[in-house]
Formats: C-alpha cells, structure tokens, sequence
C-alpha cells in the first residue's frame, strides 16, 4: 500500500476501537502480493540485531538478538509470589563473535519443541538483565523465529558453527566471564 492518509478517526462513521484510521483514494496505490514472500519480508526488515559481543556493553533494555543455541536445559516450574507455577527453561546462545550469553525463555515458549541444541534462533525484543550478570529474558510477548532462513546473520552463525563448534571457546557474558567449551 502506498499514497494513503492517516487521519483522526471520526467515531460517528466507524466502528474501529483506534483513534486514527488509513484512508486510501484515487491516487493510492494497493498491490496485492505473495502471502509467503510478504511474511519474510516483513519478518526479515522487523529486527535491528544486536551481537553477543556487544550485548556485554549495551545499555539498552530490550534488544533483538540472533544466535545458535549451545546448551539447553530441561524445563523446569518456579512458583510466583501469586501462587501460581510458570514454565522456565535456560539456554545459552552464541553467536559468530565468539561470545555466548544466557537466555531464560518464560511461561509456553519454555516448551517449545523448537528449544534445542544447535537451532538457531532470532528474537525480537528479548529483555536485557543485569541482575547477577548480563543474561537475557523471552517470553511470549517476544516475536521469536527458529531457523530464520531469511535473515543474512543466519547462514554466517550456522556456517560458524558448524565449523569451529569443536574446537571454538566460548567468552561467556554473566558473573563467569572465563571461556567455556561448548
């Protein structure tokens, strides 16, 4: 779509829930394409990645992270204060920079089958922690991709590690910062 207007919308004339509204006319243009090519154009323009190397120094809050997955633990229950349980499971991702960091997926993506070792996964607004070191936070509000083909970083992280995964060390991001084997 392209030559549209956004305008306030007038709520005695619509039924959308939204203050504002596109409104299209002669000279706007709408082409219909692809359902598949859309989808990864869309997905592959939505991240700005951040590598792991840099994640040591960042000070953002919520960042955009790719990496293959190295270590996964099994998925395992906290209680909250509320009561209720809450699914958790730990990973550590790395990525062409040598670098790995923790990253703790929360509540149903815990226990996605895509959780694995040696899967490489994009996510979107992953939450930054400093508590007891640098270490990531997803959940289901996060966009989460496993094996994003469409995106550049993918084949460079898997042809990295599929290459020097037995013989590459690990600078680990957190509260132990000594190389570690994966």
């Amino acid at each position: 779509m392209s030559n549209g207007n956004v305008k306030l919308a007038n709520k005695r004339y619509t039924t959308i829930p939204h203050d504002h509204c596109l409104v299209f006319d002669t000279y706007s243009n709408i082409t219909e394409i692809n359902e598949e090519k859309a989808r990864k154009s869309i997905i592959g323009n939505m991240y700005n990645f951040t590598s792991l190397e840099q994640v040591s120094e960042s000070q953002l809050f919520i960042i955009d992270v790719i990496g293959v997955i190295t270590s996964a633990e099994p998925v395992s229950q906290i209680l909250l204060k509320s009561g209720e349980y809450r699914d958790k499971r730990t990973v550590n991702l790395a990525d062409e920079t040598g670098f790995g960091c923790m990253a703790t997926f929360w509540g149903e993506v815990a226990s996605h089958q895509g959780i694995k070792e040696g899967e490489i996964v994009a996510i979107k607004g992953a939450k930054l922690s400093d508590y007891g070191g640098k270490s990531l936070n997803v959940s289901s509000e996060n966009t989460i991709e496993f094996s994003p083909t469409g995106q550049k970083k993918y084949d460079v992280i898997k042809s990295w590690y599929e290459q020097g995964k037995e013989i590459k060390q690990l600078t680990q991001i957190g509260e132990n910062l000594a190389p570690s084997n994966f």
